[in-house]
């Protein structure tokens, strides 16, 4: 890319990833496959076909070049043909090559031994761990997790005298009850509830070893499991993973919804999630869980965009008491500091119409009647992040609860999900910005 015409891409190109705060890496590396890829073609990449693009890949075959490469060179073009030249036509005839596993995604219970083995320090024999501890302690998680023996067999496709054998076997080696059956279905024991927990940390620090293998093999692939709540869904979550898929596009993103301010917290220390963005309570009492803020932001009184409040040029906060209000349940942290900036005033504090938590049931009330509302700053960007749904009227003297991620302490996670944390940090900050 060295005449006229090829500079002027790479301009161009540079400015689209730098708009999309691409990391130096990540720049550096597209614009490296995008050179060999034009010095293939002999021409400048602006006139590539699809014939091109075909040709291109399979030489990159024909001189035995790893998938991984491949893969990377393809991620970088895609991003070029699409955002750069606006040829979707022509990433769409990108082929992302398939290989196998260079390692199988859960250890057999020899593997797991010769980890042990390796590892100093007093404890069970390894031949005792390869007897019965790999499998039968992945019995006694999966019946203290369905809290059933027979939903425990249907689970792991076995009979159910089976997995009363494991959990018998288990008990007898270590001289110990592990369950006891209630009311509510199979329960662990004190001693069942202790070796469940750390049977979770080993099995989830085994697969996360092997992520991280994998991913030094192959940096383009992986998985991130992560939790949010319904705002983040609707506010952060899409420009980070827009950024996140651009420079990774082979890693898989599992999002489920969930809010770290109730119970649901304990997600993380059941390690079905690597870490979880939401809003802060505070004071945070969570002593096993790392909380890092990302943002704060403030409070405001909005209205729908076809409003008669949104005609008026000076609104005072007691012009709207006796309006039709969407709040939140009482006694929620977003409550009292509603309540709080209307008593600074000297007011006591709207009456509700509809008390919901729901963003998306705000939105619709907005934008159908002469509702008001009190949302968070990011919140009111989003919804009017493709047209003028709802206006700002008035900023109030108070702020959201803050916006952190959350993670387990002494976790170690594997390093496509660092890099996913550090790109939720760099998205985070460009909305601060703002």
């Amino acid at each position: 890319m060295s005449d006229k015409p090829i500079s002027d891409l790479r301009r161009r190109l540079i400015a689209d990833m730098t708009v999309r705060t691409f990391s130096d890496k990540t720049r550096h590396d597209h614009i490296r496959h995008i050179e060999a890829f034009a010095r293939f073609l002999g021409r400048s990449p602006d006139t590539t076909t699809g014939d091109d693009i075909r040709r291109f890949q399979l030489a990159q075959v024909e001189q035995s070049a790893q998938p991984p490469k491949m893969n990377a060179q393809a991620s970088a073009l895609r991003f070029f043909f699409t955002i750069t030249l606006g040829r979707a036509d022509l990433a769409h005839q990108l082929a992302r090559t398939h290989y196998p596993r260079k390692l199988p995604r859960v250890l057999a219970a020899d593997q797991v031994a010769r980890l042990i083995e390796a590892a100093p320090g007093p404890g069970l024999a390894v031949a005792d761990f390869t007897d019965w501890s790999a499998r039968r302690l992945h019995v006694l998680l999966t019946v203290v997790q369905s809290s059933s023996m027979a939903k425990a067999a249907q689970h792991l496709a076995v009979s159910q005298p089976a997995v009363s054998k494991a959990i018998a076997d288990l008990e007898h080696t270590l001289g110990v009850r592990l369950l006891d059956r209630g009311p509510r279905g199979v329960e662990p024991t004190l001693y069942g509830s202790a070796l469940v927990k750390r049977g979770l940390t080993i099995f989830d620090e085994l697969r996360q070893g092997v992520g991280e293998i994998e991913f030094m093999a192959d940096p383009t692939v992986g998985e991130v499991r992560m939790g949010c709540s319904e705002a983040i869904v609707a506010t952060l979550l899409p420009q980070v993973i827009e950024r996140f898929s651009s420079e990774h596009p082979g890693v898989v993103l599992h999002v489920a919804q969930m809010n770290p301010v109730t119970h649901e917290i304990r997600e993380l220390s059941k390690r079905n999630v690597d870490l979880m963005v939401g809003r802060m309570a505070v004071p945070f009492e969570e002593d096993d869980v790392n909380a890092e803020i990302l943002f704060e932001e403030p409070l405001i009184i909005v209205a729908g965009a076809q409003s008669q409040w949104t005609r008026r040029r000076k609104i005072e906060m007691t012009d709207l008491i006796d309006e039709k209000w969407i709040l939140y349940p009482a006694h929620q942290t977003v409550s009292l500091a509603i309540e709080r900036a209307f008593h600074a005033q000297g007011l006591d504090p709207p009456r509700a119409k509809v008390l919901t938590f729901s963003m998306q049931l705000h939105h619709l009330l907005l934008m159908a009647g002469d509702y008001l509302s009190v949302l968070p700053l990011s919140i009111v960007q989003a919804f009017n992040a493709k047209r003028l749904t709802v206006k700002p009227l008035i900023n109030l003297s108070a702020q959201a609860r803050p916006v952190a991620m959350f993670t387990l302490k002494n976790r170690t996670l594997s390093p496509v999900v660092e890099q996913f944390m550090e790109c939720v940090r760099t998205v985070s900050k460009s909305m601060v910005s703002r």
